[in-house]
């Protein structure tokens, strides 16, 4: 078993090479202007005794259109990224793990353009997957409502760009204020997203989240919940609402690939009336039953 150290591979444009050894140019634009997507996934152990990445055939697909959206060339067909990526959780004997596909432009030419002569550099990466604490989900997690605001972007959030600057310092406010993760509003005060993760709400019968009209990162993740959803005939809107709806619903809950479905007990220190509450833990229940059905099926 691979740590967090050097020790283990990862793919680099083309190879498969040592993590210890593994360089980029110190002109690659991914380094010089955030030039460049990228998409962290969740390997599970599977039902044959390998790491299955769950949903990878989404993710790739999301790094497509994020590349195509950016003008940067994929260095390999999507197929050959999925078999790669495969290659690499095998290589480095993970099962349970945290992976990261990053797409840049490549080297800098000299000329600030998005035309390039230059191949993309692509850099496939995994190591340990570190879980979240069992009391965050037994009870909850707390969330802050951030001073930044989501701005109107035809790239920024709705891709996984490199320049994460933004989204590492609300993170860093969060955290130094005793809670876990941000609500980040729009400039018009609308609930967007957290720094790091999908926002849902339970009230009055149905599951709220905010539409891509907020200009957020559609994740891989909230889209399973909205299968989950459908699939379960619940009542399921997309739109755009105020931050007061998320303190005063029944339920609410956070999203991403590592963490899956979190509960959310406390936003800017009022408490959600029930966390986790009993639609939350159904969701859960059924998130992880979707992920027993894909490795069955991998």
């Amino acid at each position: 078993m691979t740590s967090d150290t050097n020790e283990g591979y990862v793919y680099l444009d083309g190879e498969l090479v040592p993590r210890a050894e593994a360089s980029v140019s110190a002109f690659d634009r991914g380094l010089l202007y955030g030039d460049g997507v990228f998409e962290t996934m969740r390997a599970y152990e599977g039902h044959n005794g390998g790491g299955v990445i769950f949903r990878l055939e989404d993710h790739l697909r999301r790094l497509s259109e994020s590349a195509r959206a950016l003008r940067i060339e994929l260095p390999a067909p999507v197929e050959h990224i999925a078999d790669t990526a495969r290659i690499v959780l095998v290589a480095n004997r993970l099962l349970n793990a945290y992976m990261r596909i990053t797409l840049t432009r490549g080297p800098h030419e000299g000329a600030l353009s998005l035309d390039s002569a230059q191949p993309s550099t692509l850099l496939i990466d995994c190591r340990p997957l570190h879980a979240y604490p069992d009391d965050w989900y037994a009870g909850g997690i707390k969330l802050i409502t951030s001073e930044s605001r989501r701005s109107r972007s035809a790239i920024a959030p709705r891709h996984k760009c490199l320049s994460y600057i933004e989204n590492l310092l609300i993170l860093d406010s969060v955290r130094a204020a005793g809670a876990q993760e941000a609500v980040v509003l729009t400039d018009d005060g609308y609930v967007c997203e957290g720094a790091m993760s999908n926002i849902f709400r339970a009230a009055e019968g149905g599951v709220f989240t905010p539409s891509a009209e907020a200009n957020l990162l559609c994740g891989i993740t909230r889209a399973v919940v909205i299968e989950i959803c459908n699939r379960l005939g619940l009542r399921l809107e997309e739109g755009l609402f105020e931050a007061d709806a998320l303190s005063g619903a029944d339920e609410v809950f956070v999203t991403n690939s590592i963490m899956e479905i979190m509960p959310v007990a406390e936003i800017d220190g009022t408490r959600i009336a029930t966390c986790p509450g009993d639609l939350t833990c159904r969701l859960m229940q059924e998130y992880a039953a979707e992920v027993r059905r894909y490795l069955s099926s991998a």
